[in-house]
């Protein structure tokens, strides 16, 4: 891959350097940041709880309260009483928090979620919050700020903060031990980040009628959140006639706004309106893309507040692909295409070149209801395929003959596709001249491992 290394300007090997770096790094780091962490508490510097408390998510039983879809289960004691709701920020991170005020002090429980990539205690660091008294020994433990403030992720997109006053200090570590996140909301690219208090997940995120969904509920209150990719998604008309479960129909329609988006609200009924099925709010978030929030009439006055709280995830990583981070350096991007289909579309990215201009690479990412089928594969190529592992993840291996440039013979292709989760596939691109075919089988197994799915 000679040629194709200097039409890319990366050198053949890059890919795999840099994704062995990364990791090597992390690694490094963690491990240095652990040495210091046990010698400042062999020296008393800091807490020792500090380092080896882990941070789980538990099941706490019967909360305390509730904020920000975290269960509080455990307070000093004094701390039983209302807490104030107070609105919280931590650098570029807005949350919401519960504050308990007793003789002894105050406890402080801090929640933000966010769109953005937050997956570990680097992360944070990252972030730059303010001087840390304790880095963390791994990922997955807390940054200390001081003995009686700490924070940390336990699981990607959901910070946790707790706060306190000195005198509560030996309290910290049972606190967070007692947090438990009640709901996760991730789904089709996007990331939910309010609901209303006392709603919890009835499944993971799956297929519905018109797109990738999720639901919450508390046995009385109920709320799904779809996104709808493809054709289906190109305007608010064709959006909100996407298939309803049982032949719903939208009345009383409004006007509204999400965040600089139009959109429509109403509620959901039969056709002959003796049925109350709900509320409605939906949006296009851009062609292609749109997000249906159905939820009980009772919660109609959070539907607008929880639509606010839907964000595109982002991949956090300097390259990336519809929100899929790629870690390999490849250079400056020579363009992109998007396409669509009947409830699916697809994002590329291209580097060192385009189809018909010689040789390339390209990471695609598609998302939607149909990517699930095996006819679809049909729409988006021609080519032959198989099931194959490449870079150790199983999917399905395309290969055929990219039309010949000028003066020059044709290209060869390969394509490595596969469903990292439900609604979402992702393939890796390597075009290069037939000779250098051993390369190539090489770099598109290092381009499969740098993607990363947040």
């Amino acid at each position: 891959m000679a040629d194709e290394t200097v039409g890319m300007a990366i050198a053949p090997d890059l890919v795999d350097r840099v994704v062995w770096r990364s990791d090597r790094v992390r690694r490094t780091r963690l491990r240095l940041v652990a040495v210091v962490a046990a010698v400042l508490v062999a020296a008393g510097a800091v807490p020792a709880y500090v380092a080896l408390v882990p941070r789980h998510q538990i099941s706490t039983g019967k909360a305390l309260a509730e904020v920000g879809g975290v269960e509080v289960g455990y307070l000093p004691q004094g701390f039983g009483g209302r807490p104030e709701h107070i609105e919280v920020k931590a650098g570029p991170l807005s949350g919401e928090a519960l504050r308990w005020r007793g003789d002894d002090g105050f406890v402080q429980v801090g929640v933000y979620r966010t769109g953005r990539r937050l997956e570990d205690a680097l992360d944070l660091l990252a972030l730059n919050l303010g001087p840390v008294a304790s880095e963390p020994a791994k990922g997955s433990d807390p940054v200390a700020f001081s003995d009686t403030d700490e924070m940390w992720v336990p699981e990607p997109g959901v910070a946790l903060r707790v706060t306190m006053s000195a005198s509560l200090k030996g309290e910290l570590g049972k606190i967070a031990e007692g947090l438990s996140v009640a709901w996760n909301g991730d789904t089709g690219g996007m990331r939910v980040t309010y609901l209303p208090s006392g709603l919890r997940a009835t499944g993971r995120a799956g297929l519905q009628l018109g797109g990738i969904g999720r639901s919450w509920s508390d046995g009385t209150r109920n709320v799904t959140v779809e996104v709808v990719h493809g054709r289906e998604a190109l305007d608010l008309d064709r959006l909100r006639h996407v298939p309803w479960p049982t032949n719903e129909t939208l009345f009383d329609v409004q006007r509204v706004s999400v965040g600089s988006a139009a959109a429509l609200k109403g509620s959901v009924s039969s056709p002959d309106r003796r049925m109350d099925k709900g509320c409605m709010v939906l949006w296009v978030v851009r062609p292609g893309v749109g997000v249906r929030i159905w939820a009980t009439t009772s919660l109609a006055g959070e539907l607008l507040r929880i639509a606010e709280g839907v964000e595109e995830v982002a991949a956090g990583t300097a390259a990336s692909v519809d929100g899929i981070g790629v870690l390999a350096n490849l250079g400056k991007s020579s363009g992109g295409d998007s396409m669509m289909g009947h409830e699916w579309s697809g994002t590329t990215r291209f580097w060192g070149g385009r189809p018909g201009e010689g040789p390339y690479v390209a990471v695609s990412v598609y998302r939607g209801l149909e990517v699930e089928t095996r006819g679809w594969l049909r729409q988006i190529s021609s080519a032959k395929f198989r099931g194959a592992s490449v870079g150790g993840v199983d999917g399905t291996l395309l290969t055929w003959e990219d039309p010949p440039r000028s003066g020059a013979g044709p290209l060869s292709g390969r394509t490595f596709l596969w469903h990292p989760e439900v609604g979402l596939a992702l393939a890796a691109t390597v075009v290069a001249d037939p000779a250098d075919s051993a390369r190539a089988v090489d770099d598109l197994a290092h381009l499969v491992r740098s993607l990363r799915v947040p």
